[in-house]
């Protein structure tokens, strides 16, 4: 079986979205689409904690940092500044789903080729991580 969704209920080998009730309705075509989104968004993280090298897996807790602390809230609050005149101005759909746009390109900003940001950002996770825990504290 693959990482990804396997049979219904399940997320690649590991995890279980929800068990199938015995003698429940069946899933609405619509709720089981969701979920099968929700399953696939979880697969793609199952790759990154199977990985064991240091680096790439800071680089990405790095690059995940980045996007969502500091480049999706500038790209939110420029798309909230738009003052354009009705046949430029947003719709309803955009402005429902512009927060997934925003997330999305935020990502991609972040995972460019160098972004100085993210590089310095997995630099410090790496110095952190080589860096020996302190010692335990004795409570009196």
């Amino acid at each position: 079986m693959t990482a990804g969704l396997g049979q219904r209920g399940s997320v690649g080998p590991f995890t279980p979205v929800f068990p199938p009730v015995p003698g429940a309705a069946p899933l609405r075509p619509a709720l089981a689409g969701r979920q099968q989104d929700f399953a696939g968004l979880l697969a793609r993280a199952e790759p990154l904690r199977a990985r064991g090298d240091a680096p790439e897996r800071a680089r990405a807790a790095a690059e995940d940092l980045v996007a969502i602390t500091f480049v999706q809230p500038l790209l939110k609050e420029l798309r909230e500044s738009n003052r354009a005149a009705p046949p430029f101005a947003p719709g309803p759909a955009e402005k429902q789903f512009r927060a997934f746009a925003d997330a999305e390109l935020a990502r991609r900003i972040a995972s460019a080729s160098r972004f100085p940001l993210v590089d310095a950002v997995a630099r410090r996770v790496l110095r952190g991580a080589e860096a020996p825990p302190p010692p335990a504290r004795s409570v009196p």
